[in-house]
């Protein structure tokens, strides 16, 4: 049994090979090969939630990821969210590995949506806006700047300083990164918009869109949270990673739901994946992407993380 640490994954669960894993696993999904029931989401506390999140694949394994959210941690000086992987042999049983498991999510969580915007971004997407500074935009950023060639970043924050560390941690990526004044101005000037908050309120309004545009939401995974207004949902062409998951845990698509948007409207990210449904159908259309997360995602990842580690 190995016990994979965060240095170890971050040395070599590389965004582009988190990308490769991504799509590995959607096509999995595609061709039916993969056992994943919903996540178990239990109390921790008051505030703090536990999840279990289970999937089964024979070709690849078993496996585990538990996570715990704690919103308060940060007055205690602490992370938000802790993970960890717990990887089984498909065919014994024995456990492989317990890996530690906040950058393998971060990176995971991203690739998905490179994978999404490969589909539905423009090919010509020249401004990247990344709404959020913590670890989790970070690694949007540096996915969906492996499948587009993107001249110039876009951030907003409501902290200035996280804001200005975040641009100094993506200068070596040789594009221009500069400050929105504002969310409206983010919006408006860029072809593709990452958004990766727990807001509760929305951030992006469907009166600032406009044709040709790429949503990224990955923040909200409850019902109570919200990137994009009702508005922004019924003007684009919904992709989701999952439908039953989405209808648990996306808070856009189902308060929009509940303002007249038809579920039926959404396609699973599996289908463009597999080619069974076209990606972007028009550089006018506004598409947006929204991932709550699955189960499949870390299995392959943890397999990749073995894999690059020679285990």
């Amino acid at each position: 049994m190995q016990f994979i640490t965060e240095a170890d994954v971050n040395r070599v669960f590389t965004p582009a090979l988190a990308l490769e894993a991504a799509r590995d696993a959607f096509l999995a999904l595609a061709a039916g090969s993969v056992t994943m029931p919903q996540r178990l989401s239990l109390p921790a506390d008051e505030t703090g939630v536990y999840l279990v999140m289970p999937c089964a694949a024979p070709t690849v394994g078993l496996g585990t990821k538990l996570v715990t959210v704690h919103p308060n941690n940060a007055a205690r000086g602490l992370t938000t969210i802790h993970s960890s992987y717990v990887l089984q042999n498909s065919v014994t049983g024995e456990l492989e590995a317990v890996i530690e498991a906040r950058t393998l999510t971060e990176r995971r969580t991203a690739a998905v949506s490179a994978l999404a915007a490969s589909y539905l971004a423009r090919a010509d997407a020249k401004v990247l806006g990344i709404i959020g500074a913590g670890p989790q935009a970070k690694a949007q950023a540096e996915a969906l700047l492996e499948v587009r060639a993107f001249e110039q970043v876009l951030l907003w924050n409501r902290s200035i300083n996280a804001a200005l560390d975040f641009q100094a941690e993506l200068e070596s990526y040789g594009v221009s990164i500069k400050l929105a004044s504002n969310l409206e101005h983010l919006t408006s000037q860029s072809d593709v918009i990452s958004s990766a908050t727990r807001s509760e309120t929305p951030l992006i309004l469907g009166d600032w869109l406009h044709a040709g545009q790429h949503l990224d939401l990955v923040g909200a995974f409850t019902q109570k949270m919200s990137e994009a207004d009702p508005s922004a949902v019924k003007l684009s062409t919904v992709v989701v990673d999952n439908l039953v998951a989405a209808n648990n845990g996306a808070g856009e698509l189902i308060q929009a739901a509940l303002e007249g948007w038809n579920w039926h409207n959404a396609i699973e990210l599996s289908s463009l994946v597999s080619g069974m449904t076209p990606g972007r159908n028009s550089s006018q259309e506004i598409s947006l992407f929204k991932s709550v997360g699955l189960a499949v995602e870390d299995l392959f990842a943890a397999r990749t993380v073995l894999s690059a580690l020679g285990v």
